[in-house]
């Protein structure tokens, strides 16, 4: 997926310029990805895979597609027994579901998320709401990825408050995410790839626009938080 290539690009480059202050070549450095899917980025166009597949090949990167990693103690081994050797081993996988959710006896998906309507609310539980990674909304399915989680949190904010308040869920409390939505894949090296539908954009300055989104986002969660003190009412 986007996040092992992400990862692997930046390590290379990092690698690289380390080497290069000790004026090392970066021949020195062997990688492999190895991925379970056929193709890499199978969320996205085919133009973005083709960009990822020149870049890694520019970097001397070596690349397994369809190789499922079972176990990696001194050497890597894959489903159909291939071994790959490695001195130092990086597993970036896709999101689970915890177990609770399934052993609380909520209806789940075959992946074990829990399964809502588009009212985010469980659909076998009443008064269960949920939102982000943790849900499944049936009929929409979706890959895990946080603008769903940031689009759903106005509606589940909307909906408890009317459940809490004895009020219906009407069609307008509703959410149905979206079916695109913008991608920002770094290249590690400063540049940057923009995937929405069968767009592709690569560019230095995607990178920046990148940067100034994660970091205004990383800020909400420290600096940027609301002073909850001052939101309580008098006391009596």
């Amino acid at each position: 997926g986007a996040g092992g290539i992400e990862l692997a690009l930046s390590m290379h480059y990092r690698l690289s310029k380390e080497l290069a202050q000790r004026n090392v070549s970066n021949n020195r450095i062997e990688m492999t990805i190895v991925c379970r899917s056929p193709d890499i980025l199978p969320t996205h166009s085919q133009r973005i895979s083709d960009i990822f597949l020149r870049v890694i090949a520019e970097r001397g990167i070596r690349l397994l597609c369809g190789k499922e990693a079972t176990a990696g103690e001194g050497e890597l081994v894959c489903s159909d027994g291939t071994k790959i050797p490695f001195d130092e081993c990086v597993w970036c996988t896709q999101g689970a579901a915890q177990d609770w959710v399934r052993k609380s006896g909520f209806d789940v998906d075959e992946g074990g998320f829990l399964s809502v309507n588009t009212h985010l609310e469980s659909t076998n539980s009443p008064d269960v709401f949920g939102g982000g990674d943790i849900i499944s909304i049936v009929g929409h399915p979706r890959p895990k990825a946080g603008v769903f989680a940031v689009m759903a949190g106005m509606p589940l904010a909307i909906n408890l408050q009317k459940r809490l308040e004895g009020q219906p869920l009407t069609d307008q409390d509703r959410y149905i995410p979206q079916s695109r939505f913008l991608g920002l894949l770094g290249l590690g090296d400063g540049n940057c790839v923009a995937s929405r539908g069968t767009m592709a954009l690569e560019g230095r300055y995607l990178w920046e626009l990148k940067d100034w989104i994660d970091r205004k986002w990383m800020y909400i969660y420290k600096e940027g938080l609301p002073d909850m003190e001052s939101m309580m009412p008098p006391p009596d």
